[in-house]
């Protein structure tokens, strides 16, 4: 296991503050269990074996509620990849020393576990399954719905309704602005992942508006929807604003036409590999200089 070194931060941290003394605790003592990658098996049996495995007084359902704290106050994700549950820690600039991680990253293809969309605590989108089980006007015969959910107990409210017509229908009204059909497709798609809309101002029908222009009419609401589907760490953290949405227009398009996204466990590695490339033309520099190549 490697030596993992505390920085001063950690005592005026907002997040940590708030933790309770054993939520915090449980975050120091996965910060010595993660691998190199800052992820760990999330199963509350695995995590109170390493983190409190003196501690009897600490059962499974405790251990989960802690997870599930520090998650709240921003200070770690806990997603589902496949079959099983992991953990990632937020801001984690640790250099890795193995090629890859022992469990899978967080990506667009996981599902975000314990989210509450109205915690105040926590700045993470709702990304559960609609089961069968809840009460949800279907037929019996129809299939689960998946999407947004709130917590057990807290009623649903529907789509907002859409008052105009999409400009791409044959009776659109001419007169709509440039900006409608991008600004539905980012509404729909925001309210689909945080259960409201998202604030509309000056500010908001500007940034739009540039955004159009730096990307093309066509493919703008494509790119818009996508951007809040997106799991970036960083757009998750700022819960999709449009502001984000027009700093990196050019990247999402790159991203959704060709049907990749750059995590930023890949950045990492490309300036890593990236430094050691200049260190390395560094040295051949020095020796074709003295005559020795």
């Amino acid at each position: 296991m490697p030596t993992r070194y505390l920085k001063p931060g950690i005592c005026d941290s907002e997040a940590i503050n708030k933790c309770s003394p054993l939520a915090e605790i449980l975050f120091y003592r996965l910060l010595v269990n993660v691998d190199d990658y800052g992820r760990l098996d999330a199963r509350p049996a695995i995590i109170r074996s390493k983190c409190f495995p003196l501690k009897d007084s600490i059962d499974n359902k405790k251990t989960l509620d802690l997870l599930v704290e520090l998650q709240n106050y921003g200070l770690i994700i806990i997603y589902k990849s496949g079959d099983y549950v992991y953990l990632q820690m937020q801001k984690w600039d640790n250099i890795p020393r193995s090629k890859e991680s022992k469990f899978p990253e967080f990506n667009t293809d996981c599902i975000q576990m314990y989210t509450d969309a109205f915690n105040s605590n926590t700045n993470l989108p709702v990304t559960v399954t609609v089961t069968e089980t809840e009460t949800v006007n279907r037929k019996p015969e129809q299939k689960p719905q998946t999407g947004t959910v709130f917590p057990e107990g807290v009623k649903i409210s529907p789509p907002p309704p859409q008052k105009i017509k999409s400009i791409s229908s044959k009776n659109s009204n001419k007169d709509l602005s440039p900006s409608h059909e991008t600004w539905a497709a980012y509404s729909n798609a925001y309210f689909s992942r945080y259960g409201t809309e998202p604030v509309r101002n000056a500010t908001v029908n500007a940034q739009i508006s540039s955004f159009i222009k730096r990307i093309g009419f066509d493919e703008s609401p494509h790119v818009a929807s996508f951007f809040v589907h997106h799991n970036n760490q960083f757009y998750v953290q700022k819960m999709h604003t449009v502001g984000l949405l027009l700093a990196d227009a050019e990247k999402l398009r790159t991203e959704w036409a060709t049907k990749k996204t750059v995590t930023n466990t890949q950045a990492r590695q490309a300036d890593k590999k990236q430094s050691n490339a200049n260190v390395f033309n560094q040295l051949i520099d020095e020796y074709r200089n003295k005559g020795k190549i």
